[in-house]
Formats: C-alpha cells, structure tokens, sequence
C-alpha cells in the first residue's frame, strides 16, 4: 500500500504549502489529487519531489501493508474494517481490498509471492 503521509509531513517541516509544491515541480493538480488519495504516481514524480524538497525518498513515500513472501492473505471475514479500497485485518495490518476479494473469489488459501506485484499469490498446497 503506497502512502503519501511522510510527503505531508515533510512540507509541514520546510513550511511548503502543496500548491507550492505544484509550482517547484511543474506537477498536475491531476496528480496532487493522485498523492492526496495514496493513488501511486510514476516515480519521475516522485524525483522531482525529492529534488524539489531536497529530501530522500523515504521523506515522500512509504510502502506499507504488503508483509513478506509468504504472508498468509486474509479472507474477507478476517477483514474488521473497510475504508475504501483498504481494509484492515483484526491484528491492525492494512491491505489492498482487491487482493483480499480475489483470494476469497479463488477459494483462499493464497499468500503472497511478491513484494513489488500487488496481486501476485501463490496456492498453498495440501501439506502447507
């Protein structure tokens, strides 16, 4: 899950207002909007940002949510709570709601088999 928050507290920290920010970086409101709602962005943006802000990426974005290879998915009764396109399990981790509704569409039982591809999964076998 892709989330914008260290961005905000960023520009809060070097009192940058995000019209500011669209200005130093030549951005759309388009993609203001996109950072605004933790919708992903292409990284060159995300350059102009760190450049702009003279900060690290990791003063922008963070990933969270994802977990490990391996990482069993939740079903959609294991889900307490749903914002959106996020949904929260009852242990408090986030994850995306498209991949909790397909891993229940296929019967479950899937993990995940890659960090960097969101949807990616892999049947446990009977002896899992």
């Amino acid at each position: 899950m892709i989330s914008y928050k260290p961005l905000w507290h960023t520009l809060i920290e070097k009192d940058v207002k995000k019209m500011a920010l669209v200005k130093l970086t030549g951005m759309s409101s388009g993609t203001l909007s996109k950072l605004n709602n933790d919708e992903p962005v292409a990284l060159t943006i995300l350059e102009k940002i760190c450049l702009a802000l003279n900060c690290p990426i990791e003063a922008v974005v963070e990933i969270k949510g994802r977990g490990e290879i391996g990482t069993p998915i939740p079903s959609m009764e294991d889900i307490a709570k749903v914002d959106g396109d996020r949904m929260t399990d009852k242990t408090g981790k986030e994850w995306d709601a498209g991949l909790v509704k397909i891993n229940d569409a296929l019967g479950g039982g899937y993990e995940l088999c890659h960090v960097e591809e969101k949807r990616a999964r892999k049947k446990k076998g009977p002896d899992e």
